[in-house]
């Protein structure tokens, strides 16, 4: 099985900070119980499946242990049997995302095995539905197109946030940074955060529309169609083609103050 099949949420973390605190320290190892290995266990194996019981290739999963510690990570390549942490113990509340779909929760208890050696795994595996709805542009999207380089940020629920518009003003950095319909942007320093108002997005069946005209320049998509995966929009805009990209990472001046 591949890294990324078998991709870990700072369990390297775990292994080293907690197996300590649990009921088998690997310090105090007793070779005349059987039972007790020298092995870490691990305490939660997660798939994450569509609807149809698809493994998904990607997602981000955070998980609150005893309502306590907050980790977050992701699985990359396949979302299949995905260990979140080793000899730990207690409640775990998983959330699970991904470009496209529905978040989900699931909470499950990890209990230790009748010899207080180790944890008794869980095996659990969490259906994600698709997001019919203008949420699924939720991020940061790149396009390189007639009218020059811009990214734009979207909301949890679909709602236009910001953008950067590249290299259209001689002043500063050559970049417009904009916040819209009153949200906040970090920006970037000693450059100016303009402000405008612009219709939110709209989505009718596979089809997007986000268009506006900000600094005397056009931005957005017409007609635009989302990928399979959900990462990349084809469509117009004044009536150029226009191509988007979902960022795996947000920019930091569109970030939140």
């Amino acid at each position: 099985m591949n890294t990324n099949t078998k991709m870990l949420l700072l369990t390297l973390v775990l292994l080293s900070s907690v197996a300590a605190n649990g009921p088998c320290d690997l310090s105090d190892f007793n070779p005349d119980n059987p039972l007790c290995t020298t092995e870490a266990v691990s305490s939660v194996d997660l798939t994450i499946t569509d609807a149809q019981g698809n493994t998904l290739p990607s997602a981000t999963i955070t998980f609150l242990i005893n309502n306590e510690e907050l980790y977050t990570g992701g699985c990359d390549g396949s979302c299949d049997s995905v260990t979140l942490a080793y000899e730990q113990v207690g409640r775990f509340d998983i959330d699970v995302s991904a470009p496209g779909y529905m978040t989900a929760s699931e909470s499950v208890d990890v209990q230790m095995d009748d010899a207080g050696c180790h944890p008794v795994t869980q095996i659990v595996t969490i259906g994600l539905e698709h997001d019919s709805t203008v949420r699924a542009l939720s991020g940061a999207w790149f396009t390189s197109n007639l009218f020059g380089d811009s990214t734009l940020r979207f909301g949890g629920n679909g709602e236009i946030i910001g953008a950067i518009l590249y290299d259209r003003t001689i002043a500063g950095d050559g970049n417009f940074y904009i916040a819209y319909n009153g949200s906040l942007i970090r920006g970037a320093a000693g450059q100016n955060t303009w402000t405008d108002n612009v219709p939110d997005p709209t989505r009718n069946g596979d089809i997007f529309n986000f268009s506006a005209l900000t600094a005397s320049q056009p931005i957005g998509f017409e007609n635009a169609v989302i990928s399979a995966d959900y990462n990349t929009l084809t469509g117009t805009l004044d009536g150029v083609a226009v191509t988007y990209s979902r960022l795996e990472e947000m920019p930091e001046p569109l970030l939140d103050p």
